[in-house]
């Protein structure tokens, strides 16, 4: 499963874009550009938030199944090229937050 495919899921349970947006603090543009593909990465703080917005209604998400974290990636760098820390989201969504 990939961001897209999150999205899809959280629409098939009920969830407009509009919705998922408000629930992940961003724009329905953004919802709507990883939709489509054009966003295959979004921020850490809006994957966290996907995360747990599928977990709560009941998507099964992996966190393995959205980011390669034997990608051979250097700690601190993310997939789209903005630096970011992963291993606290990790640690987070690994817990149960």
């Amino acid at each position: 499963m990939d961001y897209q495919q999150l999205v899809a899921e959280l629409t098939t349970v009920g969830m407009t874009q509009a919705q998922i947006a408000r629930a992940c603090a961003c724009g329905q543009s953004t919802i709507s550009d990883i939709r489509k593909g054009k966003t295959p990465d979004p921020r850490a703080s809006t994957a966290l938030a996907l995360i747990k917005l599928a977990r709560r209604n009941g998507v099964r998400v992996a966190i393995d199944d959205l980011v390669d974290v034997h990608a051979g990636e250097s700690p601190g760098s993310s997939l789209s090229g903005q630096s970011t820390d992963a291993a606290p989201v990790l640690r987070e969504v690994s817990h149960g937050a």
